[in-house]
């Protein structure tokens, strides 16, 4: 979410509206992203989703990620590969389900979800 539009009450109306127009969107799905996986961010997640399903091209943008066990150093992407598929006409970059995986598995909702089923939820 960019802050000038993080900033206003109408934000998510705005920002859906500028990424349904979008011919290709880019997810940065970095240690930052997953780290602080928001409602806000859920709710993008969600419209991300819906366009992809009608055929929207959306990049995963997965750097390095030294706490990530299922990458080795270096099999992150660069962003000169951004460029070159952009240039290129590529309309996918990255895994889409890992991400959409993530993302069902940590919105706001799953993890209160989960805590519950781990009794974390539960009074005392």
């Amino acid at each position: 979410t960019t802050v000038h539009t993080a900033q206003k009450d109408d934000w998510f109306v705005v920002w859906s509206g500028k990424a349904r127009q979008a011919d290709y969107l880019i997810v940065l799905f970095t240690p930052e992203y997953k780290g602080r996986f928001t409602e806000a961010l859920w709710m993008e997640a969600q419209c991300v989703h819906e366009l992809h399903e009608k055929g929207t091209a959306v990049y995963i943008y997965k750097p390095d990620d030294k706490d990530d066990k299922t990458m080795n150093e270096g099999d992150g992407m660069k962003p000169a590969e951004v460029y070159m598929n952009l240039q290129d006409g590529v309309k996918s970059m990255g895994s889409f389900s890992e991400w959409w995986d993530f993302c069902l598995n940590n919105h706001p909702n799953a993890l209160v979800a989960a805590a519950a089923v781990s009794g974390e939820g539960a009074a005392a």
